[in-house]
């Protein structure tokens, strides 16, 4: 694996691992494993977008008013730090990583993500994460708009029904109070509104590794990816 990254770092642009797909499928923890492995940077795209929806909230900002909307996106400061072994999304330096998953927030992520105007403003946002020694992008769209040209690209799946129980599992983590049942409606509407939109819909790259995760442990995930990213670096 080291190997693969001393490879990489003769490159004259950072190198990308992207990592797309449905909710709960995974990413979030293959990518800081990944970050961690290869000592490379995170970035986690789907905070950005309730980072904006917490701003929005906090500023009673309507989801219809885009010119509002685009003024946070301009301004917003956010980084990502791993520590032991979870992911912290740092705004303006503060970290935010548990109130963007409050009950409330998620109102507006649907608006936002389909605001052609806002996701090209992310676009060069997101791109500026691309730093040496490289990145690994967790999204849904890095590998076939944000990232196109990395030459690792993953996409992650699983059935309905166990990524419900993931994200169930994680909410109460965070003292959510929420329902399995309610989980599960919020991901199948989130399933058809990431692959419905008309910008940027969520769908698997020509060249993306792809992974059904459902009956694999985390470990097995990372197994994979990494036989996976040694076959290409020998190519």
């Amino acid at each position: 694996m080291f190997l693969y990254n001393n490879y990489l770092s003769n490159s004259i642009i950072p190198p990308v691992i992207t990592v797309d797909g449905t909710s709960s499928s995974g990413k979030g923890t293959l990518c800081i494993i990944l970050a961690q492995i290869l000592h490379w940077n995170i970035l986690d795209s789907g905070s950005i977008y309730r980072i904006i929806d917490l701003l929005a909230y906090n500023k009673n900002i309507s989801c219809n008013n885009e010119e509002k909307l685009l003024s946070i996106v301009k301004k917003i400061d956010i980084s990502f730090k791993i520590y032991k072994n979870k992911l912290s999304i740092m705004l303006e330096g503060k970290d935010v990583s548990c109130n963007i998953y409050k009950h409330y927030i998620n109102n507006k992520i649907f608006h936002i993500a389909s605001s052609q105007r806002i996701r090209e403003e992310l676009l060069h946002y997101q791109r500026k994460f691309r730093i040496f020694p490289g990145l690994i992008a967790d999204g849904r769209d890095m590998g076939t708009i944000v990232f196109p040209d990395a030459k690792i690209k993953i996409f992650l799946d699983a059935n309905l029904e166990k990524r419900a129980q993931r994200r169930f599992q994680q909410l109460q983590k965070r003292n959510v109070n929420v329902t399995l049942n309610e989980v599960f409606s919020e991901i199948k509407k989130r399933d058809y509104l990431d692959k419905s939109r008309k910008i940027a819909p969520l769908i698997k790259a020509n060249d993306a590794f792809i992974i059904d995760s459902t009956h694999l442990s985390i470990h097995e995930v990372v197994m994979k990816v990494i036989k996976y990213i040694n076959v290409v670096k020998l190519k």
